[in-house]
């Protein structure tokens, strides 16, 4: 794998077809246990086609046998390494939403849901969109769900630190996502985490300013909400200024 990644990752089709023949020249392995074999990592040529928004490579692998549902070592297949990768303008590379709706598509027909899969730190799909900011993989997985109480579940499950969705994208300054999860009545002021604490410490203690406010915007003029903010703590009585000071964040 080591010798035709730099192909994966610049997307050249006709390379890496050169590059599989001469493997099968030299061993016994059918096409689909070489185009399987994992890095360091446990991440396949399928893993890296995809994290490069190579779609046509992503296609070409499939039909020669190569799968899409193997786990690297955070415990992460195709799909949702689809959701951490942004969108690109490069022409060899695809739109994300178009790699992610691809991979689904061939999920149901292999009667197979990443939807719902978790990865070795127990992180949903909604997370990895909230760790890494991308909002049209959000809107998607989000849409899969055929109500708004199952969208607001989902968002609702724990990490295995016990950190939901709306936790980790306060901690990454990702307003855009935070925008959508109030669209689904998500408590973001209330929210707490199996530690008690809520988004607004999250973003205190990242120092993420601008969320910060956008939280305090969404309590408008009420005096109420405000004070909740201003008076939250997680259950080791720390508020925000504790966690703030803790991180060294200053600005906070």
């Amino acid at each position: 794998l080591t010798r035709h990644t730099h192909t994966i990752y610049t997307g050249h089709k006709n390379i890496l077809i050169n590059l599989l023949n001469a493997y099968k020249r030299k061993c016994s392995s059918s096409s689909s246990s070489l185009l399987n074999i994992a890095d360091s990592n446990g991440n396949t040529a399928v893993h890296w086609s995809v994290a490069n928004g190579h779609l046509k490579i992503v296609k070409w692998l499939v039909s020669k046998g190569a799968s899409p549902w193997l786990k690297n070592k955070r415990g992460r297949c195709a799909f949702m390494t689809a959701l951490s990768s942004s969108s690109t303008s490069s022409p060899r590379q695809c739109n994300q939403i178009e790699m992610i709706k691809y991979l689904h598509r061939l999920s149901k027909a292999s009667g197979k849901d990443p939807i719902s899969d978790v990865d070795m730190s127990g992180y949903t799909n909604l997370h990895i969109c909230s760790w890494h900011g991308t909002i049209e993989a959000a809107n998607y997985v989000l849409s899969v769900y055929g109500s708004n109480t199952a969208r607001r579940r989902a968002l609702l499950r724990a990490d295995r630190k016990g950190h939901l969705a709306p936790h980790i994208a306060a901690a990454r300054g990702h307003i855009d996502i935070l925008k959508e999860m109030r669209k689904l009545s998500i408590d973001l002021i209330e929210l707490r985490d199996s530690n008690g604490c809520t988004p607004w410490l999250f973003a205190a203690q990242r120092g993420q300013i601008k969320t910060l406010r956008w939280l305090w915007s969404c309590c408008k003029n009420d005096t109420k909400s405000r004070c909740r903010l201003l008076l939250s703590k997680d259950r080791w009585d720390q508020n925000a200024l504790h966690l703030a000071a803790m991180h060294d964040c200053p600005r906070v």
